[in-house]
């Protein structure tokens, strides 16, 4: 996949060739799949460049350009070389949808809150609905409204790929990466949506007040 992205840029012969295939963008993940081909019904398959390199390498980091809201929980850009390349206008990876064939359904966790809403132990055939479908501007979700996101501070970047947080200061009682990835909810969430938002509030636990009115 890589190898593709960086030919294109070499020839403009295949340059040509790869933005005329569908398949081939497919692929890349910048065109979708359509779910309900049955050539297609199989496992979703998250873009394995988000997973070995993007993630890491830009969306977990912290930046020099802007301040990101729990960047202090996680490693700093490699360089201003890398930075700028990542924020071209024209890169390649903002219009990559997150996974194959893409859902836009941004699915929330909360380990900490097994009740209510939040039952996440459920029979696999049953999906109780605590997630939300993100279509923005009617378009499938996509690598640079996730970045957008982020940078704006409604989300802070989780150490594992597509796995972000709602309050920044969660991510300071957040796990190890091999802990996370031994959770088995959160390993079928991420394997069947786009995002997966920890909803964890460290300093707030939401309560219902019941005021004692005596009626005349």
């Amino acid at each position: 996949m890589h190898t593709l992205l960086i030919s294109a840029r070499v020839c403009a012969t295949w340059n040509a060739c790869i933005k005329s295939s569908r398949r081939i963008q497919q692929a890349l993940f910048y065109v979708p799949i359509d779910a309900d081909s049955t050539r297609t019904r199989r496992k979703s398959r998250k873009s394995p460049l988000v997973v070995d390199k993007i993630w890491s390498e830009f969306i977990d980091t912290g930046l020099n350009s802007r301040v990101r809201h729990g960047a202090w929980f996680c490693p700093h850009i490699a360089s201003d070389k890398k930075e700028r390349a990542y924020l071209r206008p024209e890169a390649s990876w903002r219009r990559m949808l997150l996974q194959q064939p893409p859902t836009s359904i941004v699915r929330f966790w909360n380990p900490e809150c097994l009740w209510g809403p939040y039952w996440h132990h459920l029979p696999k055939d049953q999906m109780v609905k605590t997630g939300a479908e993100w279509r923005p501007e009617g378009d499938y979700l996509r690598m640079e409204n996730v970045a957008f996101e982020i940078d704006t501070g409604a989300i802070s970047a989780g150490p594992l790929p597509f796995l972000c947080w709602a309050d920044a200061m969660a991510l300071g009682k957040a796990t190890r990466r091999k802990q996370l990835r031994r959770d088995h909810t959160l390993k079928r969430y991420l394997r069947n949506f786009d995002l997966t938002i920890n909803t964890e509030c460290p300093e707030f636990w939401p309560a219902v007040w019941i005021e004692n009115i005596r009626y005349q």
